[in-house]
């Protein structure tokens, strides 16, 4: 299911969810799917350890954060602070506008409690990841975090809050300075901008759901659905960062403007920022040589249509370590794809040209006669071959994000295997592991589509 939404890598929060809270047994169902090569996305599990007993029982049985492999791995402790806005019982530091008298529910209602928890994990090496989505929990979380930094200022772990709703220009530069994450979810926005206002009020709504202003600051901001509270669908979560509108287009002109991103901040934040969490930015969240070969295909260019649109975009395929963990049924219409397909046959022009960090691409070749898509439809090995030794990787051009054409030598990253279009598979062999080869394989099938 995930992966036909397109999703590569998740970080989940697991542990607690089988009978008996048996971390043991959800721990071992994980590695063994993993050494199976049976899981189609990857894991970085959030470890739910709440209090010191856990935590000891958690290390007494031989667990570690980083234990794993790059399919599935242990990560962040997760604990939660207090509840939700919309039951009131999100911890805020003043009464609900709209329920005088009520504050909402703080889960340690002792400070030590969550600092000594905090601080064990923290001289570990192991992140936090600590549920805040009022101001008084955040409050509560950022204080735990800076105390056990000031007292082991090492900077190996990358903390968090999760959710960062409502807060206020102290706890959002205090975030900042701690080199604190904050995990978001815009798509709460689909249910939340019809209460917000009503339970914190205007003023406070000021500095809340700031996750654009956060962004600007320099703060990771990691997008994710929290599901199963909201549907995992990327595609609806990039829409709602973008428009601040429910999923009826309500209000027409979206919800606060100055909160909003820009589609490729909100793309970056997916990515980018999602890999700098699980200390994977050196190997994915972008398309380049030696990257993961993790990849979604969308049906659709989401740079080149209406925003309104974004969210009901749907998945072709969807790659994760160059092997096909989906791909959708029937025929498949590329609309907005807009390839283009750029002649630079002259060997003086390429020591002018650049690579991009994240290029979307497809193989033209430098030989006359022999253009990769055409010899994919003759069936013919030699000519794929020859097609990819000559060929030249072309830039589809994105003027949304202010791109430039560009197209790239191939010398270093020629092929030997080939996509099979009415097959379930890539080549196997080591290029094929690799995001940027693998993107040159499948906008070659684009261009041929």
């Amino acid at each position: 299911a995930a992966s036909a939404k397109g999703l590569t890598s998740v970080q989940s929060d697991d542990l607690e969810s089988v009978p008996g809270n048996n971390f043991r047994n959800v721990i071992t169902a994980f590695q063994e799917l993993a050494g199976a090569d049976e899981l189609p996305v990857r894991v970085y599990e959030q470890c739910r350890l709440t209090d010191m007993a856990a935590y000891r029982r958690f290390a007494e049985a031989g667990y570690r954060v980083g234990m794993g492999n790059d399919v599935f791995r242990l990560g962040a402790l997760k604990t939660l602070c207090d509840g939700s806005l919309g039951a009131r019982t999100a911890w805020l530091k003043d009464d609900y506008s709209d329920a005088p008298g009520v504050k909402g529910i703080s889960i340690y209602e002792k400070d030590e409690d969550l600092e000594e928890l905090v601080q064990a994990a923290h001289d570990d090496g192991m992140s936090v990841a600590i549920h805040c989505i009022g101001d008084a929990a955040a409050e509560q979380a950022v204080r735990a975090i800076e105390k056990a930094i000031a007292r082991n200022p090492h900077t190996h772990n990358r903390h968090g809050i999760v959710h960062a709703q409502i807060l206020n220009a102290d706890l959002i530069e205090r975030i900042r300075a701690a080199g604190i994450i904050a995990y978001i979810q815009p798509v709460f926005l689909e249910y939340d901008l019809h209460i917000a206002e009503d339970r914190v009020g205007s003023e406070r709504l000021k500095d809340s759901y700031a996750f654009r202003q956060m962004y600007e600051k320099g703060i990771k901001v990691p997008f994710g659905t929290d599901s199963p509270v909201e549907d995992f669908n990327p595609l609806k979560n990039l829409y709602c960062a973008v428009t601040g509108k429910d999923f009826n287009g309500y209000p027409p002109q979206g919800w606060h403007k100055e909160k909003l991103f820009t589609l490729a901040q909100a793309v970056e934040c997916y990515t980018q920022h999602s890999a700098y969490v699980s200390f994977d930015e050196d190997k994915k969240g972008l398309i380049r040589a030696g990257y993961f070969a993790d990849i979604t295909v969308l049906e659709k260019d989401i740079f080149e249509i209406p925003p309104a649109e974004i969210k009901d975009v749907k998945v072709y395929m969807t790659l994760m370590g160059g092997r096909v963990t989906y791909r959708r049924e029937g025929k498949v219409s590329f609309d907005g794809c807009g390839l283009q397909k750029l002649d630079v046959s002259r060997d003086e022009n390429l020591a002018e040209l650049h690579a991009l960090d994240n290029p979307l691409v497809f193989i033209k070749s430098r030989v006359p006669g022999h253009d990769i898509s055409d010899a994919a439809a003759e069936g013919s090995e030699e000519l794929i071959l020859r097609a990819c030794k000559g060929g030249t990787v072309g830039l589809q051009y994105s003027p949304s994000l202010g791109q430039e054409y560009h197209a790239y030598p191939s010398e270093g990253y020629c092929f030997d295997g080939w996509y099979d279009v009415l097959g379930d598979r890539l080549s196997r062999e080591a290029v094929w592991r690799d995001a940027y080869g693998t993107a040159r394989e499948i906008f070659a099938m684009f261009a041929k589509a």
